[in-house]
């Protein structure tokens, strides 16, 4: 039982250390960049602004009941938060080995810092989405209030991935483009830029297989408890309290917990690899 419950105890025991790890990857990533922080805000809206011009003006897909930008930002806002924390995650072990060498550091809290310097600007995203929302004249619904348990959700999912490459890269440094090539691909399998309804349009048997992808219900449950995003023809077909709560609630706690069983095996060797 304790190798499961070890690592979640260190991450407890050495919060303050976390919170300087965190502070320290921010100001190493937006101390030297003209732009600062702005980098990180002109990333995902750079690629909202091509999927834009693209899929509103050119190839024309239509969402109901919403602005297509204000439908992209759901969608791209949260991938980035998972793209970039998983591949920076998947090194973070080998760029602290200068730091695991020197002194004795909880190994299961450098990927977690990598993973909170990232939450943190997600979390200055969701404030801006927030504050842009009722300029769209989108009215925040009840479910707004379970906006941080789907952060959670997302934050399991995120940090399982995260332990189970960083882990592997140790040793095997091909999983870091292997993780890339996953991403791409998944990217393109999430709901990201394109309604959910465009998929079940399209084949529907393609469909059940698409919804066992975990981070298309937690596309989904962002786009719900923000613009109330899920038409009544998918609320019809689709069960939404498996595939949009239950499956990737599930998924993201299983993903954790083999993250957590494998970063534990494999962290006694990191000092003799970095």
């Amino acid at each position: 039982m304790n190798r499961w419950v070890n690592p979640i105890e260190e991450i407890f025991r050495n919060l303050e250390l976390l919170w300087e790890l965190t502070i320290r990857d921010i100001e190493s990533k937006y101390r030297y960049p003209i732009l600062g922080f702005l980098w990180a805000l002109l990333m995902p809206l750079s690629l909202i602004l091509i999927f834009l011009i693209v899929f509103s003006k050119i190839i024309r897909v239509e969402v109901k009941d919403v602005p297509y930008a204000v439908y992209l930002i759901t969608g791209i806002f949260p991938w980035t938060f998972f793209q970039s924390s998983i591949l920076q995650a998947t090194t973070s072990i080998m760029d602290n080995g200068s730091l695991i060498k020197k002194v004795y550091i909880p190994r299961v809290i450098i990927p977690c810092s990598v993973i909170m310097s990232n939450l943190i600007n997600f979390i200055i995203f969701i404030v801006l989405l927030l504050i842009i929302m009722p300029f769209s004249k989108i009215k925040f619904s009840f479910f707004i209030i379970f906006l941080p348990l789907v952060i959670l959700i997302q934050m399991f999912f995120i940090t399982g991935l995260s332990f189970l490459f960083s882990s592997i890269y140790v040793r095997v440094r091909d999983i870091k483009y292997i993780a890339e090539i996953i991403l791409s691909m998944f990217f393109y399998l999430t709901p990201a830029f394109y309604p959910l309804d465009l998929v079940f349009k399209l084949s529907k048997g393609f469909f059940k297989l698409y919804m066992l992808n975990p981070f298309v219900g937690l596309v989904s449950l962002y786009r719900i408890v923000l613009i109330r995003g899920f038409t009544e023809t998918l609320s019809r077909e689709v069960n939404i309290a498996f595939n949009i709560i239950i499956l990737p609630a599930i998924s993201s706690i299983i993903v954790l917990l083999v993250g957590i069983y494998i970063f534990k095996k494999s962290m006694s060797t990191f000092a003799d690899y970095v």
